[in-house]
């Protein structure tokens, strides 16, 4: 179970991850840019839940080395029964928030860059997963700039 919860928390923040990457380089199609942000911000958003409720529910700790930069300087994530309570509120807010928004951008195809609104999408929740999975004060102190920057673009 352990393991599983895991595989799907790296698989969430990829999905972020390519979310971001995703409706930022489609943002010349909107169509496509739309489907591809908010569907990835869905099912990272899905798939962080269903991790969240794995480990609320066995009580284990997960640990992820995402980069190691140095040897001293180590980009690591830990989700324990505290974060993992707010990793389901914000994958619980994604999911929401990206069902809702599939739908909202759509009167905008030909008046703003959709692909930038969505890809903004990503990388603010991958900001905030980020926040409270923090293992290490540089990956916080990143992950909360990256927070703060992209929530006030």
């Amino acid at each position: 179970m352990e393991g599983l919860a895991k595989q799907l928390f790296e698989l969430s923040l990829w999905l972020f991850l390519i979310g971001a990457l995703g409706g930022i380089s489609l943002s010349g199609k909107a169509k496509w840019a739309n489907y591809i942000s908010h569907g990835s911000s869905f099912f990272g958003g899905l798939l962080g839940a269903i991790s969240a409720i794995f480990i609320l529910l066995t009580n284990q700790p997960i640990s992820i080395t995402a980069w190691t930069i140095i040897s001293d300087i180590v980009l690591r994530f830990r989700v324990d029964s505290l974060s993992a309570f707010f990793l389901l509120v914000i994958s619980i807010g994604a999911v929401t928030v990206s069902i809702y928004s599939i739908g909202y951008v759509t009167e905008y195809y030909e008046k703003k860059p959709v692909g930038l609104l969505g890809g903004g999408l990503n990388i603010f929740l991958l900001s905030m997963v980020a926040v409270v999975t923090v293992d290490n004060s540089l990956t916080f102190l990143i992950s909360w700039e990256l927070m703060s920057i992209v929530s006030f673009f």
